[in-house]
């Protein structure tokens, strides 16, 4: 009896350290396959990434084809109605030096070396070329009826063949037929011929993007698949392992998932394809974590001058309603008349300065907050009626530092309310105490500042 239990007992030994033996085998091919896997999903992402990339350089080729295309007309038509010299050597410089249509064409033909895009694009710079050939007509027209020297001219103006009738032409006919070359049917064909080729390509390059797009999503999906597959069939077998295993992988796992759950970063940890999973999901949560912080950020702040706005200011002031406050409004004197004498946008430069000189005139635990136009207000929290000459004195320091005109933008004035809960009965009332302050001072010439105290405001 105890020689068949030997026995049996050897066996089973036997096929126990078979089965781990043929388990790690499977574990290694497994491993093995998932990194093949990873990086073939790279690969794919990556050409994913190169056919995006090229489609986005090769749409700019095509705009600046078509912009250098219409800059030509435009240069053409400015020098056979006008005259202007400094036109047609535009026209030339466009031509000779710049060659922005040639350069794109060489851009999209690196890019795309065959396929539809390439051969309409080609056909919109052979369309542009023969366009060119008329335009040189015109200027060489428009020249001969202004009376200007050939000699001086460009050699391809002066080289545009024009026939016995056309050089017999008086200087005003001359003028009129070179304005009609590039204001005709024939010209206006021309120019619908190289956008409707120009829009050709750039259908043909959505559509070949599209292509390469979808191939290399459905590998990627592919891939993504058959690793959900493999990792599956990687903790079955390890799962069957224990010990070892279950230290090399589930303990990582388990700290990811434990990270995962609290939204924290995952350090990067265990084998490659983990790394990889923590990798990806720490630039998720970063993102995530970037965009909230974004959307805060835009929601209680101005998105001009980067200030709180009047939702953030109605919270404050919601938040620190029982706290002693000084409210202090500010009125940009006669903003109106910077949008209608310099423009908006000096109207929007004044907004940021005077933004700019609150925020670094007041203390860092102060609001400064933009609640309409050109209406900003401070909001100096802490603050007692036996404080008014530490308000007074960031005021007059505001209004001294915008008196100077700074980096292009003019002198500013203010009107100034300002109010303190002490004056008041509640909180409730600080707002128009202060502006009651801010329309005393814009009733007695604005460029000012007022206290409110009470019904007298002499």
């Amino acid at each position: 009896m105890s020689a068949h239990s030997s026995d049996r007992r050897e066996r089973r030994g036997i096929s126990i350290g078979f089965t781990n033996f043929l388990l790690i085998v499977i574990a290694l091919g497994i491993s093995c396959w998932l990194i093949l896997s990873t990086v073939e999903s790279t690969v794919g992402y990556q050409e994913m990434e190169d056919a995006t990339e090229a489609y986005i350089q090769a749409q700019k080729d095509v705009t600046q084809l078509q912009n250098a295309s219409d800059e030509l007309t435009r240069q053409v038509r400015v020098f056979a109605v006008t005259g202007n010299r400094e036109a047609m050597d535009a026209f030339m410089y466009e031509v000779e030096v710049a060659r922005n249509r040639e350069k794109a064409v060489e851009d999209i033909e690196s890019l795309q070396p065959s396929g539809e895009s390439r051969a309409f694009v080609e056909q919109a710079l052979k369309y542009s070329m023969e366009l060119v050939q008329i335009e040189y007509r015109a200027m060489r027209l428009t020249a001969l009826g202004l009376g200007m020297d050939e000699t001086q001219l460009p050699e391809q103006v002066r080289n545009a063949r024009l026939s016995d009738d056309e050089f017999a032409m008086d200087a005003e006919a001359k003028r009129k037929l070179a304005r009609n070359l590039v204001f005709d049917e024939e010209y206006q064909a021309y120019k619908d011929s190289i956008r409707q080729s120009v829009a050709q390509c750039s259908e043909a390059l959505i559509e070949g993007t599209k292509i390469r797009q979808t191939t290399s999503s459905s590998r990627l999906l592919s891939i993504l698949r058959r690793q959900q597959v493999l990792i599956i069939g990687l903790l079955v077998t390890i799962a069957a392992l224990v010990g070892l295993h279950l230290a090399l992988v589930m303990g990582p796992m388990h700290r990811m998932v434990r990270h995962v759950k609290a939204q924290e970063r995952v350090p990067l940890h265990g084998s490659r394809e983990m790394k990889y999973l923590a990798s990806a999901f720490n630039e998720m949560l970063d993102k995530s974590q970037r965009d909230k912080a974004l959307l805060s950020y835009e929601a209680s702040h101005d998105a001009l001058t980067g200030v709180y706005n009047r939702k953030s200011y109605e919270s404050v002031m919601e938040t620190h309603h029982n706290q002693e406050l000084a409210l202090i409004l500010v009125d940009i004197d006669e903003f109106k008349r910077y949008n209608d004498q310099f423009g908006h946008e000096m109207g929007d430069k004044v907004l940021k300065r005077v933004a700019g000189v609150l925020t670094s005139s007041f203390r860092s635990d102060d609001y400064v907050c933009r609640i309409g136009g050109d209406e900003f207000c401070v909001i100096m929290l802490n603050m007692r009626d036996n404080l008014e000459f530490v308000v007074r004195h960031k005021i007059t320091s505001v209004m001294e530092n915008l008196k100077p005109e700074k980096d292009g933008v003019p002198s500013v004035t203010l009107s100034v309310g300002v109010a303190f809960t002490e004056d008041v009965s509640d909180n409730s009332r600080l707002f128009q105490a202060a502006d009651q302050a801010l329309y005393s001072v814009k009733g007695h010439g604005r460029n000012g500042y007022r206290v409110y105290a009470g019904k007298d405001q002499a």
